[in-house]
């Protein structure tokens, strides 16, 4: 599906080699990223996705689970002990490359707002306790205040309105919320919200697809 280079790699796994070793998924290319100094001459979108919850609470813990799961789709580097993540590589999709970072979170920090003035797509992923009727809600947000349904308070569209307020540009905004079964204390996911958040990981794997193809519009 992505670029790739014919590679004399054992089966099962035809992963490709990074500059220091690293294997990368064969449907993306992957390069860290300096910081956050991405010091490049053309124009890249960049994306940021941000999971949010309590891993050690069941089905709270979704947003970290799709985060890894971007992770290894994309073939990011990344430490899957960890509770909390935080990497930025520029990754080579199908339609150009992506400035891509994936962070997980207890909950959204207002600073985030300052920051998405320079975010092209930005994405939130969490749980949701049934307030809402789908196993997976995906929405579009427009950037303004809205009071948060999920277990967090701090919503992306609110993010959203205040990087527009102070510096009068906002990112495309997506909200995905999962429907969680068990908050109980545990690390694993019940299989219906694994399945959902299998779902969020696939729709938003696309959706990184599409800003690079937005860019080269």
């Amino acid at each position: 599906m992505g670029r790739q280079r014919e590679l004399p790699l054992p089966a099962p796994l035809a992963l490709r080699r990074g500059p220091g070793g690293g294997a990368f998924s064969p449907w993306m290319r992957a390069g860290p990223a300096a910081g956050l100094d991405w010091g490049c001459e053309t124009m890249v979108p960049r994306v940021l996705i941000v999971g949010c919850g309590n891993a050690s609470r069941r089905d709270d813990g979704v947003g970290l689970y799709v985060i890894r799961g971007l992770a290894r789709a994309f073939g990011l580097p990344l430490d899957e002990g960890a509770d909390e993540v935080s990497v930025a590589c520029e990754v080579e999709t199908p339609d150009g490359p992506v400035r891509l970072e994936l962070r997980f979170e207890q909950q959204l920090d207002i600073v985030l707002g300052e920051e998405l003035k320079d975010v092209d797509l930005f994405a939130v992923i969490d749980a949701h306790t049934g307030v809402y009727p789908e196993a997976l809600r995906r929405v579009e947000a427009e950037p303004g205040y809205t009071s948060s349904l999920t277990s967090h308070h701090l919503t992306a569209d609110t993010l959203a309105g205040l990087s527009q307020a102070l510096h009068g540009r906002a990112p495309r905004t997506f909200i995905f919320s999962v429907l969680g079964h068990d908050f109980n204390f545990g690390e694993d996911l019940t299989p219906q919200t694994q399945a959902a958040a299998d779902e969020a990981v696939r729709q938003l794997r696309d959706l990184v697809q599409e800003a690079a193809r937005a860019a080269r519009a």
